[in-house]
């Protein structure tokens, strides 16, 4: 995050809101469902819980990050093993 940056409530609630809608799909134990804007200001305002700014902040700045940036969906090695995965989680 930037030193002195300045956060609002309402702002990580609307970013967060508006990628759920935008994604139009969520899952939940192997079900799959469609998400509109009322289930979205659900799920948002069951997340958003006092002490639990820090961690909405990152996840909105996630969602932020990769609509602007992009994200890479390049698939994954099917032989991860001890020689070629870190602990970190970082893959050499």
């Amino acid at each position: 995050m930037l030193p002195g940056a300045t956060v609002f409530w309402g702002d990580i609630q609307n970013i967060l809101e508006q990628a759920l809608v935008a994604g139009n799909s969520g899952e939940k134990g192997g079900d799959r469902f469609e998400v509109g804007a009322q289930l979205a200001a659900r799920l948002v305002g069951e997340a958003m819980q006092p002490g639990k700014i820090a961690s909405c902040v990152g996840t909105a700045w996630a969602v932020l990050h990769a609509a602007i940036k992009g994200i890479d969906l390049k698939k994954k090695p099917d032989n991860l093993t001890e020689e070629n995965h870190s602990p970190s989680g970082v893959d050499r």
